[in-house]
């Protein structure tokens, strides 16, 4: 496997455990009896392009961080679907 296809696959698990760490998050907000949720597990399943975890407290800018949160998922609900060859034409969700 080459180190593209395994960052590939790196980014889609992530993505997969990004959107449940998401799940939970929002089903404790929904039925919880607390007035706050901790998102920690959340923030620590989202990774940048190059597979590195994204620091928690880093100074980013929202919408970079925004970018990446929104490419995991859309990794996520494209594992397992091969690489677009090239002149064929593929619908794909993709971040900003």
């Amino acid at each position: 496997m080459t180190d593209k296809a395994k960052l590939k696959l790196e980014k889609e698990k992530s993505g997969i455990n990004l959107i449940s760490e998401l799940k939970k998050l929002f089903a404790l907000m929904t039925i919880g009896n607390k007035k706050y949720t901790e998102p920690s597990a959340v923030l620590q399943s989202v990774i940048d392009e190059f597979g590195q975890k994204v620091q928690i407290g880093e100074e980013k800018d929202i919408n970079e961080f925004k970018s990446i949160l929104i490419a995991r998922i859309a990794d996520a609900f494209n594992h397992g679907k091969p690489e677009k060859e090239e002149g064929s034409e593929e619908v794909k969700i993709e971040a900003e």
